[in-house]
């Protein structure tokens, strides 16, 4: 029993059975009468080496499935401790740049093969953000990107293994949040002529979930910060013109002020007070014309119109 379950184990239950069939004959050859015989005088020895027989196919059975258990077990943890540093490594990372390097690569060491991560760009078009096979601006295969951009466009899985053009060299996952479709993630496997099996096909969509959450995460967190950034610009912005409004109203009333008194009580002031209030007028005027001439240049330097004229000169100056 101990044998068979040893072979069971170790090899499966075809080599348990024949490991059973083997030790029946040596029982037989060396311990039944006529010993060095494969004959069998006693018939009630036959009953004995069935028994033998279904006892080595039970054991090597259960051996069997018990190691077919235990590399199942095996590899749902190896799935579970590859999603688990994966989202350790995506979840305090706020760069998206970085997440999605760091998902084709999980990709690729987890299943043997190549991996790339698809999104698109500011003009619509899908573009490879990240890839395990590619250097820095290199693009795929059109074949291979004409499938990415069907999985994009239909959010639906694609490629290698599927009945959805299956002729491609690899599988495409979408990226979906939401109901949105945020990218695609393309696996090539090392061996084209092999197919995923199931679970490396559940492993893949896991990983496609993950980096959805993830850049889900980031845009809002980055839609987030654009909004606290145009908060304070408006505030900025409230400040200013408050500050503005008031700079602009202290000379207008100085002015109003001094007009008003030489228009309504003329001859009343004598030269030198005729003199100081227009002076006050000449002051309030260059400085309304200073804030306004301020006002137009910073309008002039946020349109693009005003560009700096930079020329060599000596440090000394």
């Amino acid at each position: 029993c101990i044998r068979d379950r040893y072979s069971g184990a170790r090899w499966g239950r075809g080599p348990a059975i024949f490991a059973s069939v083997l030790a029946i004959l040596a029982f037989d050859f060396f311990f039944v009468p006529p010993v060095m015989s494969i004959t069998v005088a006693d018939w009630r020895y036959l009953v004995s080496f069935a028994i033998f027989l279904l006892v080595g196919i039970v054991t090597g059975s259960m051996s069997t499935r018990l190691r077919n258990q235990a590399e199942g077990a095996r590899r749902r943890e190896r799935r579970t401790a590859a999603l688990y540093a994966l989202s350790r490594d995506i979840a305090a990372d706020s760069d998206i740049g970085r997440v999605v390097r760091t998902v084709v690569k999980s990709v690729a060491e987890s299943i043997d093969g190549d991996a790339m991560l698809f999104m698109p760009g500011e003009a619509g078009n899908l573009l490879v953000r990240a890839a395990t096979n590619l250097q820095t601006g290199e693009e795929p295969d059109s074949n291979e990107k004409a499938v990415a951009n069907w999985v994009f466009e239909h959010g639906q899985l694609a490629g290698k293994g599927t009945e959805t053009l299956g002729g491609a060299d690899g599988l495409y996952l979408p990226l979906k949040s939401e109901g949105r479709v945020l990218g695609v993630l393309g696996f090539l496997p090392a061996h084209p002529e092999r197919r995923l099996v199931p679970e490396q096909r559940r492993l893949l969509e896991a990983f496609a979930s993950l980096a959805a959450v993830a850049i889900v995460r980031l845009q809002l967190a980055e839609e987030a910060e654009q909004a606290r950034c145009l908060n304070e610009s408006e505030k900025l912005r409230t400040a200013l013109f408050n500050s503005v409004s008031h700079d602009l109203r202290t000379p207008l009333a100085s002015i109003t002020g001094a007009v008003t008194s030489l228009l309504e009580a003329g001859e009343v002031y004598d030269p030198a007070a005729r003199r100081t209030l227009l002076q006050t007028i000449e002051e309030g005027a260059s400085r309304m014309n200073r804030l306004v001439g301020n006002l137009l240049d910073m309008a002039r330097l946020e349109s693009g119109m005003m560009r700096l004229n930079r020329d060599w000169c000596d440090i000394e100056d």
